[in-house]
This record gives C-alpha cells, sequence and structure tokens, in this order.
C-alpha cells in the first residue's frame, strides 16, 4: 500500500477513494467527511512533491518482492502495461519450503506494499512455521524496508507471531491472513492488517475483525487495535482480499474485497488511538455499501492520478494479471473502462502523491443566540445532479475558528463544487453577515473571495489543496438610543418652568445584553437651566452621574428589554439665563464638541418670559367712602397671556389698611382658572402673600380676602398697594414698578353727633371735624379735641 512517514497534509489518496463511496453513493460519512478534532486551526502547508511522490506516479509489488513503479499518463491519464523496477525487497521466494518439508516454515507472496515520500518501501511476507499437528502451526511475518535510493531490502523484523487465541474447528490457530498494509501520515509507524474470522463471538456481528499492528524501528511490532467488522459485511474466507491506508488526519480505511463485491469501512483517528490493545473489538466509525467487482477479481489496491481521479487496482488470480479503472472520487461513477495492464500480479498500489482536496471551515465571530449552530457540506455538481462529498455541523458556544470542520474532501480537476453553510434553526442565517475566502493550503495565496452562505467553484484547479472559511458575524443590532422632553422639543419654555427629559434605550431586537456607553451633553442646558437635585433617576442595570456639564451614562440592557433614564431641570430666572436655548443632546460615547443633529437625538426649547399681568379692585370701588364696622372686600386678579409662570407669588401690603381696619379671619382664598378656592393663610404681620403657585397662557388666577374697618376710624384712608413676582416678573404691579392698577383707596366718614334742641321743636346736628368751632341754629359751641369726642387710635401693631 501507499502512505508517507510523514507530512500528513500531503496525502489524502484513499480518503478521497473513501468519501467518494460513502458520501458519492448516498452512504454514511467517514471521519474527515464529518467533523474532524484536528481541523481548527490552518492545515500545514505540504512539501513540495519528492521524486516520489510526483503527480500519477504509483508503486506495485509482485509477489516475489519486487518493486516497481508506473507513470500515469494521458487524458484520463492511464496506468502502462509495464512496471519499471525500482529494486527488490529481499523476500524469501515465496513457498520455497513448501509441501516438500510440511514441518518447515511455508512462505507466501509479499504484501502490504508502502512507500514515504522520502522513497523509503515497506513490505512484509507471511509465513507459516508447521508443526506435525497441523493444529500447532503458527502464522508469522516479516517486515521488509528498503532505504531511499536503494536497490534492494532488509528485513526488519522477523516472525513476528500474534496468538489471537482463536482456533479452527481442528484447532488450528487463525492468525496472519495479511492483505494490506500503510504508513501512519502523523506518527511514521508502518501499519499492517489481517483478516480473522470471529464465529462465535457475540462481540463480532459479521464473524468477522481487522486486526491492526504497528511496526516502529525502536519498539518492533505491537497489536494496535482489534476492528469489529459490521453484519452483513462482503467476507469471503479464501478469495478474501484488500488493502488499508489512512487519510491525513490519520484516520483509518480499510477496502476489502470478494466474491465480486467490495466494501470499505473507517475507523477515526481517535478512536483507534483509544482503542483496547488487548484484542477486545472497536466498531468502525462508518461503513460504505458494497460496490461491484469485476467477475474473477477483487480489489487489492489502490491510488490517485494527477487529476484526483481514483485509480483502482484489480487482480485476476487466474490468469496472473492485472487490471485497472479510474473513478470518479466524489461521485464513484467510473470515469475509464477497465484496463488490462498485464503487469504480473503487481499488487498493493502505493503512491505519496496528494489529490486535490477541499475543506470546508467555520469562524464564529458571535453567535446571534447562545446555541446558534451551522451545518456545512460540500457538494459535487454534475450534469445529472449533486452528490454530498462532506458535512459537519458546529456545536458547543466558543466563538472563532470552529473544532468542526467538512473535509478534507477530495476534488476532482475541472469538476463543479458547491460549498453550503446552513443554520440549524429556521431563518438563523438572517441575523448574520456571512463572509467568504478560500486560499491555498499549501501556500496560503487567496483563491476567492466573496459574501453569501454558497461558494461555487466552476472549475477546480489541478492538485490543489483549498481551504474555504465562512465567517459568520452576527447582525448588528444596536440599541435604539431615544430621547425625549417635556415639553416637547421645540416648544417654548419659560423661567422658573421644570423640564423633564427622558432617555430611552431600546434593546428589544437584540438578542444578547447591550452594553451602554453614552453621554447626555447638558453643556447647552445647564447655561439657561440648573439639574434638580435628586432627579436623576436610571433603570438598573443602568447607570448615570453628572460629570460637569454632561451626564454619562453606562452599564447594559438585557435581551429583549428596555430601560430609561430621566430628570428634571428648572430654568433659570429670567436675569440669570445664558442664551435662552435649552440644548440637549445623547451620542455615543464622550466625544468632545458633538454637533446638534437629529443623528444624537438633539432636542431643543427656546426660553421665552412669560407674559402675565396683574391688577387690583374692591368692593365698594376703589375711592368710595366707607363707614367704621363696614367690610370691604379686595379682589387681586393674575393672567397669563404667554408662557408659564410656574412660580408666581401674589403679595399684597396692608400696612396702610390695618391701621383702619382688622382682617377678616380666614377671608383669603386663591381660586385659580375658576377651580376650587384654596385657602390662603392670614398676614403675617401687615403682609398677605400666597404661596407659590403656576399659571399657564390662558389661566387666570384670584385672591379675595376681605377686612373690617375699625368702629372708630374716622376720617381715615384704608389704602393698599399688591405686587406679583416669578422667575418672569409680572408686566404690572412687579416689586419697584409702577403702582397704576395695582392700588386701591377707601376714605372713611368723619363722626356726625345728635344735639338735643336748646330752643324750639328740633335738634341740630354738628359734625365733629378735628376740633373745628362749628355754628349751629345760632348758637356758638366750642369743641376741643382735648375733650375726647374723637381721638386717634394707636397704630396696629
Amino acid at each position: 500500500m501507499r502512505r508517507p512517514v510523514v507530512a500528513p497534509r500531503s496525502r489524502a489518496r484513499l480518503r478521497a477513494f473513501v468519501l467518494a463511496l460513502l458520501t458519492g453513493a448516498g452512504l454514511l460519512a467517514l471521519p474527515g467527511a464529518t467533523a474532524s478534532a484536528g481541523a481548527a486551526g490552518a492545515p500545514a502547508a505540504a512539501p513540495a512533491p519528492t521524486p516520489y511522490c510526483t503527480p500519477g506516479l504509483y508503486y506495485a509489488v509482485t509477489v516475489d518482492g519486487t518493486v516497481g513503479r508506473a507513470q500515469m499518463s494521458g487524458t484520463p491519464p492511464t496506468p502502462p502495461s509495464t512496471l519499471t523496477q525500482v529494486g527488490t525487497l529481499g523476500i524469501t521466494r515465496p513457498w520455497e519450503n513448501g509441501p516438500a518439508s510440511p514441518t518447515a516454515s511455508s512462505y507466501g507472496p509479499a504484501n502490504a506494499l508502502g512507500v514515504a515520500p522520502d522513497g523509503t518501501f515497506y513490505a512484509l511476507q507471511p509465513r507459516v512455521v508447521r508443526a506435525a499437528n497441523a493444529a500447532q502451526d503458527r502464522w508469522l511475518v516479516d517486515i521488509y524496508r528498503m532505504a531511499p535510493g536503494a536497490t534492494s531490502g532488509t528485513r526488519v523484523a522477523t516472525d513476528y507471531w500474534y496468538d489471537s487465541g482463536r482456533r479452527t474447528s481442528t484447532g488450528e490457530q487463525k492468525t496472519f491472513k495479511t492483505i494490506g498494509g500503510a504508513v501512519h501520515p502523523i506518527n511514521g509507524a508502518y501499519y499492517f492488517m489481517n483478516i480473522q474470522d470471529r464465529p462465535n463471538d457475540a462481540r463480532f456481528p459479521a464473524g468477522w475483525a481487522i486486526d491492526v499492528f504497528e511496526y516502529k524501528p525502536a519498539s518492533g511490532v505491537a497489536l494496535r487495535a482489534t476492528i469489529a467488522m459490521p453484519a452483513g459485511s462482503v467476507v469471503a474466507n479464501g478469495s478474501m482480499n484488500g488493502d488499508i491506508d489512512f487519510d491525513d488526519q490519520g484516520n483509518f480505511y480499510f477496502l476489502y474485497s470478494g466474491d465480486g463485491r467490495s466494501q470499505l469501512l473507517s475507523v477515526s483517528r481517535e478512536r483507534v488511538e483509544a482503542a483496547p490493545r488487548n484484542g477486545d473489538p472497536i466498531a468502525p466509525s462508518a461503513v460504505s455499501e458494497t460496490i461491484e467487482t469485476p467477475t474473477g477479481m477483487s480489489y487489492n489496491g489502490i491510488a490517485f492520478d494527477s487529476t484526483g481521479a481514483i485509480v483502482v487496482q484489480a487482480a485476476n488470480a487466474s490468469t496472473a494479471v492485472t487490471s485497472h479503472r479510474t473513478f470518479d472520487p466524489n461521485t464513484l461513477r467510473p470515469i475509464s473502462r477497465l484496463v488490462q495492464t498485464n503487469l504480473n500480479l503487481g499488487s498493493d498500489l502505493a503512491s505519496c502523491q496528494s489529490p486535490g482536496t477541499l475543506r470546508l471551515e467555520k469562524e464564529v465571530v458571535g453567535r446571534d443566540l447562545p446555541d446558534d449552530q451551522f451545518r456545512l457540506s460540500i457538494h459535487r455538481i454534475t450534469d445529472g445532479g449533486e452528490s454530498t462529498t462532506a458535512t459537519a455541523t458546529t456545536s458547543g458556544t466558543a466563538t472563532g475558528l470552529q473544532p468542526d470542520s467538512a473535509g478534507p474532501s477530495p476534488a476532482f480537476t475541472g469538476a463543479t463544487y458547491e460549498l453550503r453553510e446552513a443554520a440549524t434553526r429556521s431563518g438563523g442565517l438572517a441575523d448574520y453577515t456571512t463572509t467568504w475566502r478560500c486560499t491555498n493550503a499549501d501556500t496560503g495565496a487567496t483563491y476567492a473571495t466573496g459574501t453569501g452562505s454558497t461558494i461555487r467553484i466552476a472549475s477546480f484547479p489541478a492538485s490543489t489543496r483549498l481551504t474555504c472559511r465562512f465567517v459568520n458575524t452576527p447582525v448588528e443590532r444596536p440599541i435604539v438610543v431615544t430621547k425625549s422632553v417635556d415639553p416637547a422639543s421645540g416648544t417654548a419654555v419659560s423661567p422658573g418652568q421644570l423640564v423633564r427629559y427622558t432617555l430611552g434605550f431600546d434593546n428589544t431586537a437584540g438578542r444578547r445584553s447591550a452594553a451602554v456607553d453614552h453621554t447626555d451633553v447638558l453643556t447647552g442646558v445647564l447655561d439657561d437651566a440648573t439639574l434638580v437635585p435628586g432627579s436623576i433617576d436610571a433603570q438598573a442595570p443602568l447607570r448615570a452621574a453628572l460629570d460637569g456639564d454632561r451626564l454619562r451614562i453606562g452599564g447594559s440592557v438585557p435581551a429583549g428589554e428596555t430601560r430609561t433614564v430621566t430628570y428634571q431641570v428648572r430654568v433659570d430666572r429670567s436675569a440669570d439665563l445664558g442664551d435662552r436655548v435649552l440644548r440637549n443632546l445623547v451620542v455615543p460615547g464622550n466625544p468632545t464638541d458633538p454637533p446638534c443633529t437629529p443623528a444624537t437625538s438633539c432636542t431643543e426649547n427656546p426660553v421665552e418670559d412669560a407674559a402675565w399681568t396683574m391688577g387690583k379692585r374692591a368692593e365698594p370701588t376703589s375711592g368710595a367712602e366707607v363707614r367704621p364696622g363696614e367690610v370691604v372686600t379686595y379682589l387681586v386678579d393674575a393672567s397669563v397671556r404667554r408662557g408659564v409662570v410656574p412660580d408666581a407669588v401674589l403679595e399684597d401690603d396692608l400696612s396702610g389698611v390695618l391701621d383702619s381696619a382688622a382682617f377678616v379671619p380666614g377671608s383669603a382664598s386663591l381660586t385659580i382658572d375658576g377651580g376650587t378656592p384654596t385657602a390662603v393663610p392670614d398676614p403675617t404681620g401687615t403682609t398677605l402673600r400666597t404661596a407659590p403657585f403656576q399659571l399657564s397662557a390662558g389661566q387666570s388666577a384670584r385672591l379675595r380676602y376681605q377686612v373690617r374697618v375699625d368702629d372708630d376710624a374716622w376720617a381715615r384712608t384704608l389704602r393698599n398697594v399688591v405686587t406679583g413676582d416669578g422667575a418672569s416678573p409680572p408686566e404690572r404691579c412687579a416689586p419697584g414698578g409702577s403702582t397704576d392698577g395695582c392700588t386701591t383707596e377707601h376714605p372713611t366718614s368723619a363722626p356726625t353727633l345728635t344735639l338735643p334742641a336748646t330752643g324750639g321743636s328740633g335738634s341740630e346736628h354738628l359734625r365733629l371735624l378735628g376740633g373745628a368751632l362749628l355754628v349751629l341754629g345760632g348758637a356758638l359751641l366750642v369743641l376741643g379735641a382735648a375733650a375726647g369726642l374723637a381721638r386717634r387710635r394707636p397704630h396696629r401693631a
């Protein structure tokens, strides 16, 4: 058989044949055709072909140990009719001590050829040591090696005997019906195998098993694994033939043939390496369907030509000639007819050339959903349809290059291939942006790049190892940031008014928690307003804090949810305003001087002084004379023409009233825009003052209260002045401003006395005016202020 000692990537020959059998015919997938544990990472560059590994070159061994070389040529390449001799292994002539010496050793033909890139050849020769009792016969093998450049070989292992513990019905040991060998691509060891019947052991459903042995110069020969052939396998005792090989990942393949049919099985490298070495069986990883074989022949060797086609050697024992036929490595359809080559039983084709291969890898930048997985597949496209040559499905949650890859799959020169990916959940690929790149695995050169979930290679380049990779990046669903203000953006606000801002962070479309790193730039707000202490409210897990004139927002928003940040500012008093515009914007990160644009969710509220006015009247009306004991009702009206007065205060100076009148307790009330009157506290000292209240454009308020004129308040004047204040001062009745319309005055009457008549039938009336002398009815009466008839009351505190 064929196999390099090193450079595992330099070979994928039998693997191509295997994949063609197992996937081209719709069979089970093989190691390498499905996920391979060694796939996570760029394939090592293959060395340049040595003279022993040139395309189309293969080797065979004759029964007497002669190693021949053949070069396929033509289109399609066809094997030659003769072999060019390379050397002779030097085996003992077959059957030299045969039946003539029934108790001596009998030697079989050379078998199980393998070749390494450096030109080292391995093969073995079975023999049986006869005993007087046939049941005591012992089957042995000798291993031969021919060094690079040499023309003759030497025996490197002698008389290896493995006692399987199994015997025929007559007691004869059943061991070493050796039919194949190969060199391991990774550890460089020479492997050979035999097939044995296991008719009475339930662990072997077909009644047959493969024993795999490993030879290393430093340690000799040892049993490596025992493989149970599956039920229904093609096995025919005497006519059994076949060969073994490894793919470039170290997966083991066995092609066996008998009774006009052939079949192939595989065992993964991991399974072989973990196999017990005591004869306990392991199961194959995959098994093909049967393959028809020409009558009277059995397949005993495989190789690849320069196009990547499979060259299958079939031997005819009765005519002592060999024939070859080529097959499409992907579909297993014949490319050429069976050609008789008359190579004199040259068997076990060996080669170290590399056919073209396709590997499909997967890189996941991130998963849209944590359990998202992807199916990879390689398809050969022909006029008759398509066949799948390799598949793999990712697993786990790790990002980066995935350990699961499809292939390497053999690639036939000039053939059309499609490499595809699909999500395991419906519609999953729509959540990703997919790019791809195909590179030459040996040189690293880019072959092609593109986007989308399908790669089409219209004509595969000859003798090329292509590695293609889909890279999936989740579609960015950036968190949606919104900003609103109350009053709405564009609405004018007034000094003293509260303005509420709401920042929304919407991640309802997100599959993952979204990080938040944003800044609400308050530079254009805080020159006209002041942040209300304690008003910042960030919904967890968001957090927000004022840093200078910037509100920094961090934290995250869970997938499928929203979070908000709210805060309030109060517009400064009119005299303290800056540019009279509240300009607010929220931006990602913390840029130095971001512009105010729709993209920054910019809001603007111009600041305008509220236009409001006041007036005062009384009942009786201002200027009317009132008498002691009379009740005077005062009405102070305020109305807003524009804007909002959030902090209006009405203040009435009663110092010119309460020295001649008493405040009617509980009489003060404030009615806002026709609503229910609310009580206003009685004056403190001589000042009546409302609590701050809000009036908006079109609204009005009325302050109502009463006083009772003192009983002795003769000839006095009740004078009352009202003022209003707020962040926007009123247009009339502002402190320090004109009092026109803001003042009421009520004079009180002078006292009137009725005296008895001093002659006559009636009485005379005197009106005392500050102690004046009055003459009534011809009588002179002197009244003095000192008499106490009219004394001014002290000022009320």
